[in-house]
């Protein structure tokens, strides 16, 4: 199965977007999110979905999520061929599942 369009209550993307955002504020990053496809693995399932057969029907099923992660930061100016890539995002927080179930 594949998720071809959603419908998802507005209010609790608004929460996690602010929860989210609230978090990245307190590690001093700027919150970014990225809108991909992925797939419901069994370790996925497993870890946020309780009903054994809802575990069953979404196996391998292709989903949308939105995806936090933190905006790099601006690199000085001239020429630096060597920046290291920016940190990780702060840890506690999960994505946004857009294909039915929610961390």
């Amino acid at each position: 199965m594949i998720t071809t369009g959603e419908s998802f209550q507005g209010q609790g993307l608004l929460d996690w977007l602010t929860q989210t955002k609230a978090q990245y504020d307190a590690a001093g990053k700027t919150l970014m999110v990225n809108i991909q496809l992925g797939v419901y693995d069994s370790s996925y399932l497993n870890t946020y979905q309780p009903d054994p057969a809802l575990r069953s029907k979404y196996l391998n099923r292709i989903a949308i999520f939105i995806v936090p992660y933190a905006a790099p930061q601006a690199a000085p100016q001239g020429v630096h061929p060597n920046i290291a890539p920016p940190p990780p995002p702060p840890g506690g927080g999960t994505g946004y599942d857009l294909g039915g179930i929610y961390p």
